[in-house]
């Protein structure tokens, strides 16, 4: 019973990290590899049957990237420092958000696309997710 025990645990723990493992295809990490090439801690997972998300750190920032099957980039999101944020987005956020709290802030670039804030904001309890461009005006809220 003794031996039992731990076999089945390795067999179990063998299973489940077998199971969490992603299959990205060459083509994918090939064009993330092209895109990032000095990416660290990379860890991929599959948003869906047609899209690959990779996490990882570059140049002390975390991020993510996602790509389609063919391995076409579709969007990067950067973690950002409140401080990180353009002079004219905090401008934009202190006049119409007063003192609201950023919680989050994040880059996204997409292809084609000028790059957007979006920007988590918290106030009396209630949170807000603002999306602003590089001038400071607000997209979405």
């Amino acid at each position: 019973m003794k031996k039992i025990i731990p076999s089945i645990l390795a067999i179990v723990l063998f299973s489940i990290f077998a199971c969490s493992q992603i299959k990205v295809p060459e083509n994918v990490a090939a064009s993330f590899k092209a895109k990032y090439p000095s990416a660290q801690k990379v860890e991929w997972s599959k948003e869906s049957d047609t899209e690959f998300e990779a996490e990882f750190e570059m140049n002390g920032k975390e991020m993510t990237a996602n790509f389609d099957t063919s391995g076409k980039w579709l969007v990067t999101e950067t973690k950002l420092a409140k401080d990180d944020l353009p002079a004219p987005v905090l401008a934009t956020l202190k006049s119409q958000f007063g003192d609201s709290k950023v919680k989050t802030a994040e880059s996204l670039e997409k292809a084609g696309e000028a790059v957007v804030y979006e920007v988590k904001l918290e106030k009396d309890g209630t949170e807000l997710e603002v999306v602003l461009d590089a001038s400071g005006k607000i997209i979405k809220k």
